[in-house]
Parts: structure tokens; C-alpha cells; sequence
């Protein structure tokens, strides 16, 4: 559901920046027609403007929370409230992707795709 203000977080795992970005692109056909991207298919969101998502590819694989959300807009309020939300300042697991959703606060009951996960939503503000 669009939210000012909101960022929905996702974290997982990809071969690579290309396998990344075809998964959270979107496409078009011959006739300039948007196809959704299959991070939008998969967590059923639709349409997703191309200023409202940020995303990063890691070549190695990390867990500490600020490590990751430092490269992104907003990291100096996000990573601690990240942090708070999940009561720790280490991930599960070991990721080398996040996908930031801006203005978004995913409210669906999927929050386990192929590749990634659903973390959770802050202020950006």
C-alpha cells in the first residue's frame, strides 16, 4: 500500500547485478506496454516507479545492518530504525542484495519470494 514517508526493506541472495536488476526491473513490450517486474509479480504490488525503488548488489556476502543500508538514501535514519525494528543489528543470514521500496508499506501476506524476503518498513522521515 502506498505510504508517504514509508520504505518497505527486502534482503536475499543473487548470482549476480544482472540476475538482480532483471528481477526488480520492469520490461515493456513491442507496443511500449509496462510489464511488471518480477519482484512486483512475485510479491503482488503491480506498478512500482522507477524514483521510489533503490537497490544494491554485493560481491560478498554480509550480515551487519549498517553495512548494507549505508550506500542507500536516507541510511543515516534507516539503518537505526531497522535496527530497532528488528532488535539486533545483524540479519538472520548472510545477503549480498537489498531492494528499498520507498513510499510503500508492504501490508501482503507474502514475505518469501525465490530469491528474497520481506524485512519490514520504517520512516524514512
Amino acid at each position: 500500500m502506498e505510504i508517504s514517508g514509508l520504505v518497505s526493506l527486502w534482503i536475499g541472495n543473487f548470482n549476480s547485478i544482472t540476475e538482480l536488476k532483471n528481477y526488480v526491473c520492469l520490461g515493456y513490450t513491442a507496443d511500449g506496454d509496462q510489464i511488471y517486474s518480477k519482484f512486483a509479480n512475485e510479491f503482488d504490488f503491480g506498478h512500482t516507479d522507477d524514483d521510489s525503488i533503490e537497490y544494491e548488489f554485493y560481491n560478498e556476502k554480509l550480515i551487519v545492518i549498517k553495512d548494507l543500508l549505508k550506500p542507500f538514501s536516507y541510511s543515516n535514519i534507516i539503518i537505526h530504525r531497522f535496527e530497532n525494528l528488528l532488535g539486533k543489528n545483524k540479519f538472520d543470514k548472510p545477503v549480498n542484495s537489498l531492494i528499498l521500496l520507498y513510499d510503500y508499506k508492504h501490508e501482503e501476506d507474502i514475505i518469501k519470494g525465490t530469491n528474497i524476503e520481506y524485512v519490514g518498513c520504517v520512516s524514512y522521515l
